[in-house]
């Protein structure tokens, strides 16, 4: 597993752990929803389970689960607008979707 997260992102995500002052010090990637472009994802502060993947970048542990890992591969996040944007790598140079035409770009 590898996630991609720039900088920015690290520190945004260091500042809402110091904030919440969790004793959870993991990110969970996980799917949210869907969408009509297909599924959304999301991030939580949580705990590292039996089975999870798990990637290190910049002194935070990301987990996900290996079925949702074999299904999408690696992820991108990015802090941005108020919020984290969790795209899989290999769709993240896509924008917007192509069925429907109703989706904000």
């Amino acid at each position: 597993m590898k996630t991609s997260v720039d900088p920015k992102t690290i520190e945004k995500i260091h500042e809402i752990l110091e904030e919440r002052k969790s004793p959870k010090k993991h990110i969970r990637i996980y799917m949210k929803g869907m969408k009509c472009g297909g599924p959304l994802f999301g991030i939580v502060i949580d705990e590292a389970k039996e089975g999870d993947l798990t990637d290190v970048q910049g002194g935070i542990t990301f987990v996900i689960e290996s079925d949702l890992y074999d299904q999408n591969g690696d992820f991108a996040i990015e802090f941005a607008s108020g919020g984290f944007a969790v795209v899989p790598v290999t769709v993240a140079e896509q924008q917007g979707c192509v069925s429907c035409g109703n989706c904000p770009v």
